[in-house]
């Protein structure tokens, strides 16, 4: 009994030297868009995923929008008349969910509502 515990110990120490040793963990691209969360920005492997900020209010929602972009900055803003919500981000580049190599700037386009 004690030796099957021990055995046990050693396997389970052995597998979790190897997942530290190759940096944890790295789920795929399909893997890390179904999770809940809606893409936060996060790192897998060596690149970044772009955050999705399509539908959030650019003018109200300043705390969520605030979180969803990390470390990404916004470069450019373009405002248009549409038929969507005053405020609300109806477009963005690059598109979220994408894998970058580094983090950078987004460009948006927010409604301005109807004309």
């Amino acid at each position: 009994m004690e030796k099957n515990i021990l055995l046990t110990f050693v396997i389970l120490g052995f597998l979790s030297n190897k997942l530290l040793a190759r940096g944890g963990y790295k789920p795929t691209e399909e893997e890390y868009k179904s999770w809940p969360g809606n893409n936060w920005t996060t790192k897998i492997g060596d690149d970044w995923v772009v955050p999705s900020i399509i539908g959030i209010n650019f003018d109200t929602e300043k705390e969520r929008f605030d979180s969803r972009m990390g470390l990404f900055k916004i470069s450019r803003v373009k405002r248009v008349y549409n038929r969507s919500e005053k405020g609300k981000i109806i477009s963005q580049v690059p598109k979220g969910g994408i894998l970058v190599k580094t983090v950078g700037n987004l460009e948006i386009t927010v409604s301005n509502g109807r004309d």
